[in-house]
């Protein structure tokens, strides 16, 4: 959408109103929690704080790079306005595609960039360097500072070193990732609505492939249709890249293969994500090529695939707002026992979705049947979106809101012919 700040016009994903309403919640955390400034580095928490997001973020990039990939947003808790600190390419971005109002930009002295001269980062002196020392001089330095220690942007390297350089300003340095994770997990109504138009996207890219594949073509080939399908729909790029297994060449989290190739009456398993305003909704089938034969049919994972797929109704079933996910996971276990599956899953749990960019899209909850992944207080309270792994290679992804809950897709759980 198009708002007006400051008379220039930003093409951001909501009102306001709503980063306000983030931005007093991301405080109010912040007290509770004693820290009075947080620097936030990931991309998830940027987009949620301002709406900025790129394609590139320097997390991996060469050594000349590394100070830049520090490049964040500074929030006080007692201040009502934000500092995004940027290099200088990223500028433009910022002005057109966030809600950043005070943007400080640090580049390699004397060098230009789009017509604008940037000064400050030397040999001698780092972008981190600078933008600690700036915040010294805002007066935001020297009291408890959290950092996004838990996520790729920056590196290691790059996060010790600013924590070394706000240690110097006598700033008590601690871990800040689960702030905003927290917060990211109960969704706004309109979040809510992004995910359900991911969710359309989803279920119309899979329809959209109905007819375009074809014997003989490889696993590559059928990614190239995703994409292509998916993005007709209004779909964007996924933080994982989508899982394409034919079933000569199933081992879960490979890359799609140029080599192996379609088979008819075979059958092939897609792991997917639809994606709107960076909210991600994902769903996984088994496809077949054509009428699945009966070698395909016998096949251990199609066999366990279709004992499995009535679980669906107990899902549905169980489904209601602010449940425990211990209850609907024991439902679960009693039918799969009874069915003579049960100890033969993949994995029975899943993970919040919502909003992500690559390399991720598994958000911070996390519940499971087993080990460390068992939280028997854990509730779907309404707002709550999470994906959903039945265990024998059927995926879907979970809503709750305050009056309903209910599984996303309406992709059947059965097998696709396409």
């Amino acid at each position: 959408m198009s708002i007006i700040i400051n008379g220039k016009e930003r093409k951001v994903p909501f009102p306001l109103s709503e980063y306000r309403t983030r931005l007093a919640n991301i405080k109010e955390e912040m007290k509770k929690n004693g820290i009075d400034m947080l620097y936030i580095s990931s991309p998830e928490s940027l987009f949620y704080v301002s709406g900025y997001q790129a394609r590139w973020y320097r997390a991996n990039s060469g050594k000349k790079w590394y100070q830049f990939s520090a490049g964040g947003i500074a929030l006080h808790a007692d201040y009502d306005y934000f500092i995004h600190y940027e290099a200088p390419v990223e500028k433009k971005t910022i002005e057109r595609y966030s809600i950043a109002e005070n943007v400080r930009i640090f580049g390699d002295e004397g060098r230009c960039s789009l017509g604008e001269q940037y000064g400050g980062v030397t040999a001698e002196t780092s972008f981190v360097q600078l933008v600690v020392s700036d915040l010294q001089n805002e007066g935001w330095a020297g009291g408890t500072v959290a950092l996004e220690l838990a996520s790729y942007k920056p590196s290691p390297l790059v996060s010790s070193e600013m924590k070394k350089q706000f240690e110097k300003t006598g700033s008590v340095v601690v871990n800040g990732t689960e702030i905003i994770k927290n917060l990211r997990g109960k969704k706004s109504s309109l979040e809510l609505e992004y995910i359900i138009k991911a969710g359309k996207v989803l279920d119309q890219g899979i329809a959209a492939l109905r007819g375009k594949i074809k014997p003989g073509m490889s696993e590559l080939e059928i990614q190239g249709l995703v994409y292509h399908e998916f993005s007709k729909q209004g779909g964007e790029i996924p933080g994982i890249a989508h899982g394409i297994y034919s079933q000569n060449s199933f081992y879960v989290h490979q890359m799609p293969n140029r080599d192996v190739k379609l088979e008819q009456g075979g059958f092939f398993y897609m792991d997917l994500a639809g994606v709107y305003n960076r909210y991600h909704v994902n769903a996984s089938r088994i496809f077949s090529v054509g009428r699945m034969n009966e070698k395909s049919y016998n096949h251990p994972i199609v066999d366990a695939y279709l004992k499995s797929k009535g679980s669906r109704k107990i899902v549905e079933d169980a489904l209601e707002p602010g449940m425990r996910a211990h209850d609907l996971l024991t439902r679960l276990k009693d039918y799969y026992r009874d069915l003579g599956v049960l100890g033969s899953e993949l994995w029975i749990g899943g993970y919040e979705m919502g909003i992500a960019f690559p390399p991720d899209w598994c958000g911070p909850l996390v519940y499971g049947m087993h080990g460390t992944e068992i939280d028997y207080n854990l509730r779907f309270d309404p707002g709550t979106v999470v994906n959903f792994e039945q265990g024998y290679f059927i995926i879907d992804t979970l809503v709750f809101t305050q009056d309903r809950a209910f599984v996303l897709s309406e992709t059947p759980w059965d097998i696709i012919e396409v």
